[in-house]
């Protein structure tokens, strides 16, 4: 048992790490009297047997069953409220010698508990609790049934015969607690109650009768666990599990475990909690999952393939509506964007939440390239450009001509830059004693002195502010014309619409280019050894890719390089990873970098039909 504990480790709300995840829940007294567990070693029933009749072997009949008392019979069980078309039999009016009688199917089928036969006969298990259980004499109909008379006793379940009704009430435990519990290739999904929580497999779905706090209920939404809830009734639906995946229930305190594979907790996650795909057939993307590895050290890809050739496929930058001022989950941006595939993108400052790469979105720059780095740029149902991005803009006035260090970027040094309103509706400074010239219609507009710009300057389309930081003077009076001239290096990307930038470039032809320091990276980030998102393209089609280590923090940069290289891609760019590492399938959160929810600046979105609107808020319908 301490074996099969230690592989597991339970992720709480505050993304902790809790060690034994078949320890007692809080403030359980270890020591309580409590009937022993079934090992995990024993047979546990899987879904699928669920749902066929439970085969007991032949019982000997008890002796001194009472004769000359009371009997009620029926043909109809009421349990919680739902009709049943099953007999039973009620036996005296009360005390130690009442039998209820009921068919052996009401327990394993419609309570999830199992009925084993025992030395001195039939044993209900249920929630780690062992009862003995007396067989029917005479016998109920022609299957199994036992008396649960003792057993509603221990359990305080209420039973009442009206005609040929018999009304049983099993009382529905609290949730106290969800869990999951994840090793190398196993989930777990545990749920703790207090007491026996009545559960059962039907038309596909793991139905379990409870009461919840709205909070346990956002715990499930957190960990991402995909559910439906009615007052009362949990919903999972189990049709995409393999005969891999177990049922489990254990004592001290009473839970129940769903034991999945990797690939299954997948699958439930992307198809949701009514089985539904998001997608028609022919539009779906297919999400796959696999083991690498490289030397001892293993890792666990995510891979998405997208044909851009399809008309009805779009890929798009992703980013928030007010601006390039603010950081948001991923999630929220493929809502925003009615995104059905999204994975995390380029750099940005997380304390001032601003961009620090390239973002170019339907021609327009959002955002503009620094440092030479590793950037992406596509068109429609073209093969997308690769490459180490650089741009250079300079400005021609009546007294010279003067360089600009960036355009619409987070990324300060000294020299000057350029803000247009695809910045956001305002620009604000980002350094001390800045100072500025507003250009419109190519003609300086407007001088703004240190203390002007502290209040912001709003930027109007066909204008563009020039900020001068760190000193330095622009030759440029009121009234002076202007000349804007722009050039990219590689000069394919000046003709792409879309650009999205990051680092290092992983491949490039087929051929490792992995060069961190001729990027501007850190030492300290090329040693770094964390959860990765790539982007590439190989076998004709694009892949969005996401790469964790299993049993490891992740991989190098050039363990990176050598998957790329091993799964036959191309081309490849390193993208934002560690915790920002981010994969959203259909709604559903599949890839958590470091296990915790990350806000991000921008990232890659797959939009099905007709992209959205500028604003991201609509997709439209033309």
């Amino acid at each position: 048992m301490r074996n099969v504990v230690g592989r597991f480790a339970a992720l709480s709300l505050s993304s902790s790490l809790l060690f034994g995840l078949f320890a007692p829940a809080r403030g359980q007294n270890p020591a309580a009297p409590v009937a022993p567990s079934p090992r995990l070693s024993q047979p546990t029933e899987r879904f699928q047997a669920e749902l066929s009749p439970a085969t007991l072997p032949p019982l000997q009949p008890l002796q001194g069953a009472q004769t000359g008392s009371t009997v009620l019979t029926g043909d109809t069980i009421a349990l919680n409220g739902a009709e049943l078309q099953l007999p039973w039999r009620l036996e005296g009016e009360s005390g130690s010698r009442r039998r209820l009688v009921v068919p052996v199917d009401i327990l394993t089928h419609r309570l999830g508990a199992r009925v084993n036969r025992g030395a001195d006969g039939p044993q209900l298990v249920w929630f780690g609790h062992v009862v003995p259980l007396k067989q029917a004499d005479p016998p109920l109909g022609n299957g199994p049934a036992v008396d649960i008379a003792a057993l509603a006793e221990r359990f305080r379940w209420q039973f009442r015969a009206v005609d040929s009704r018999l009304n049983l009430r099993v009382p529905p435990p609290r949730l106290v607690n969800v869990r999951l519990g994840q090793s190398a290739e196993r989930v777990r999904i545990v749920l703790d109650f207090l007491g026996p929580a009545p559960f059962r497999v039907q038309d596909g779905a793991l139905l379990v009768e409870m009461r919840s706090r709205d909070v346990h209920l956002r715990e499930m939404e957190t960990l991402g666990i995909p559910h439906q809830w009615t007052p009362g009734l949990l919903r999972l639906n189990t049709t995409v599990l393999s005969p891999d995946s177990r049922l489990l229930t254990l004592g001290r305190p009473e839970r129940l475990v769903l034991d999945l594979s990797y690939e299954d907790f997948l699958a439930l996650r992307v198809l949701g909690p009514t089985g539904q795909a998001v997608l028609p057939p022919l539009q779906q993307f297919r999400l796959n999952t696999r083991v690498l590895t490289l030397g001892r050290r293993r890792f666990r890809l995510h891979s998405v393939a997208l044909d851009l050739t399809n008309p009805s496929v779009t890929l798009l930058p992703l980013t928030g509506s007010d601006g390039m001022d603010g950081l948001n989950p991923l999630p929220a941006l493929a809502k925003a964007w009615q995104a059905d595939l999204a994975i995390n993108g380029g750099y940005f400052n997380r304390i001032r939440k601003l961009p620090l790469g390239a973002i170019k979105r339907q021609g327009h720059w959002l955002s503009g390239p620094i440092l030479g780095r590793g950037a992406i740029g596509w068109g429609s149902g073209e093969h997308p450009v690769f490459g180490r991005l650089a741009m250079k803009e300079t400005v021609k006035g009546p007294r010279g001509s003067f360089p600009l260090s960036h355009l619409n970027s987070g990324y300060v040094q000294k020299g000057v830059a350029r803000y247009t309103h695809h910045w956001g509706s305002h620009y604000h400074p980002l350094t001390q004693d800045e100072t500025g010239f507003l250009v419109q219609g190519n003609r300086v507009v407007r001088h703004f002195a240190s203390f002007q710009l502290k209040g912001g300057v709003a930027l109007a389309p066909e204008s563009w502010l020039l900020v001068a930081r760190y000193g330095t003077s622009l030759p440029l009076q009121l009234g002076d014309p202007v000349a804007l001239d722009q050039r990219l290096t590689p000069g394919g990307f000046g003709q792409q619409p879309h650009v999205l930038g990051a680092g290092p470039l992983l491949l490039l032809g087929g051929r490792p280019v992995l060069n961190a320091g001729l990027e501007r990276f850190s030492a300290q980030f090329q040693r770094e050894k964390a959860p990765r998102s790539v982007v590439a393209w190989g076998q004709d089609q694009l892949w969005l890719l996401t790469v964790q280590g299993l049993g490891n923090s992740g991989p190098s940069l050039k363990e990176t390089t050598r998957l790329a290289q091993q799964l036959g891609m191309e081309d490849a760019l390193n993208l934002d990873g560690g915790s920002s590492t981010t994969l959203v399938f259909q709604g559903v959160t599949t890839v958590r970098g470091r296990g915790v929810d990350s806000r991000v600046h921008n990232g890659l979105g797959v939009v099905v039909r007709e992209p959205p609107g500028e604003n991201g808020s609509q997709r439209s319908n033309n």
